[in-house]
């Protein structure tokens, strides 16, 4: 197996990579017992005291001279090579990849597994002086995770300098689906190593852990929010679409500024407003109804998959039954993100503490930033956020009197509305659909809850 021609051999007094252990077997009985040994490799066990190897990034032919050597011995020798080259060289994680790789026996047996020694490992590559037994016995896991959420093996993100290991977004993504426990547990790891000997990965965790934990927070603050529909609970909060009738996409819709419906021919439908930006970027839709038809589920899906369609990966939906609190969505609603006031009627002063044509006008025109006064404090939501209300009213000018009597007020708030009126079940059985991730399921009988009680009574 010849070396690449990029592979040059220079003697140097100052070597960019540390040489071989000097108890390893020497390379002139190693490359002795080799059938066929190549031009360079010869010269390498001629000159061995004086040549090191000088190779490109790739690390190609560090594991080809590596491979020669290492399919030609003993298993004792073999171990031997593993940890000399491991210990004594700044390529360990190209040869660890590579034992792994041929013979993972060989490196298990090394005391370096990928499994069970994890923590032996992870301190070999990112150099520490901490002992294993030091580390937290949530290492192993803590690592293992970082290896499966993330988009590169975890040796190469240690120690490549690539650019992209080196921004905050990349660590972010690589450690997103970590707990905090493991988070702390690998923040623990990377500070048992000198910063100057951090590059990649680590260097940038090391000094975006501030910024990292700040971004977490605020993605958790998202995530428990029971006012809001993200990818992580959407399971909890919304029904799949074929749940529902496929005829709902032709219920009839009323479009009240007619200078939005240019270029459609004939009557408007409810997914006519779904799939025209003029019409959703411009207007909220009303959709009223009997309880139990399915409206709310329906919109919850359909401003959740348009959230999906306009911001790609990060869905966000406001669920809000008041105006006020629209208070706790405020600040998580950005463009493209979408808002749904759920079994809205304006004349329910108890609910409706502050309700009148301004807040409203303001309310329902999703193509400018909308200011709400609430209880102690107004809310405001950004442009952009498509909307939509739902209500038992059976009718537009119902919905709109129960706000003003004012005809000048009355045509303003019409001109933001589109209007759908429910007269049947939109389910595709007789029944809503029991969704099972919201049945609460009981962890203990009646009779162990029982004996539990009177336990704490006892204390």
């Amino acid at each position: 197996m010849a070396l690449g021609p990029h592979v040059t051999l220079r003697r140097t007094t100052q070597p960019r990579f540390i040489p071989l252990h000097p108890n390893l077997v020497h390379f002139s009985e190693l490359l002795s017992k080799l059938e066929h040994v190549p031009a360079r490799v010869d010269e390498i066990r001629r000159n061995r005291h004086s040549f090191l190897i000088y190779h490109a990034p790739s690390h190609s032919d560090l594991q080809a001279l590596f491979g020669v050597l290492y399919a030609k011995l003993s298993g004792k020798h073999q171990r031997d090579l593993c940890l000399s080259l491991i210990e004594r060289t700044e390529d360990r994680d190209v040869l660890v990849a590579y034992i792994h790789k041929t013979d993972k026996a060989v490196l298990v047996n090394a005391g370096i597994g990928l499994n069970l020694s994890d923590d032996v490992w992870v301190n070999r590559a990112m150099k520490l002086s901490t002992t294993p037994a030091d580390c937290k016995a949530d290492v192993v896991a803590t690592m293992t995770a970082l290896c499966k959420c993330s988009k590169s093996s975890m040796t190469t993100m240690l120690y490549d300098e690539h650019d992209k290991y080196v921004t905050l977004e990349y660590v972010d993504e690589a450690t997103r689906e970590l707990s905090d426990d493991q988070l702390r547990s690998l923040e623990f790891i990377i500070q048992q190593a000198s910063s100057k000997n951090m590059t990649g990965f680590s260097l940038a965790f090391h000094r975006g852990k501030v910024q990292l934990k700040e971004r977490r927070f605020a993605r958790q603050s998202v995530e428990d929010n029971i006012h809001l529909i993200t990818k992580k609970n959407a399971a909890l909060h919304l029904q799949a679409m074929s749940e529902f009738r496929p005829e709902w996409s032709a219920l009839p819709m009323e479009v009240f500024d007619r200078s939005l419906v240019g270029g459609h021919q004939g009557p408007l439908t409810i997914g006519d407003f779904f799939a025209d930006k003029r019409l959703y970027s411009q207007t909220s839709l009303l959709i009223g109804g009997t309880s139990r038809y399915g409206k709310t589920e329906l919109l919850k899906a359909q401003f959740f998959l348009l959230s999906l369609r306009l911001r790609g990966k990060d869905p966000v939906l406001g669920f809000v039954q008041t105006v006020d609190k629209l208070k706790v969505v405020q600040d998580h609603l950005s463009r493209g993100s979408c808002l749904l006031l759920d079994d809205i009627d304006p004349s329910d002063r108890e609910q409706l503490i502050h309700s009148s044509h301004g807040i409203w006008k303001s309310l329902l025109a999703v193509a400018s930033p909308a200011d709400v006064r609430g209880r102690n404090s107004d809310a405001s939501i950004a442009s952009g956020v498509p909307r939509g209300i739902t209500t038992n009213l059976e009718s537009a000018d119902e919905w709109i009197s129960s706000i003003t009597v004012k005809e000048v007020d009355q045509l303003a708030i019409r001109s933001r509305l589109c209007f759908v009126n429910v007269r049947e079940r939109l389910w595709v059985r007789d029944e809503p659909p029991a969704n099972s991730v919201r049945i609460l399921q009981p962890v203990m009988t009646s009779t162990d809850a029982e004996a539990a009680m009177e336990a704490m009574l006892m204390r």
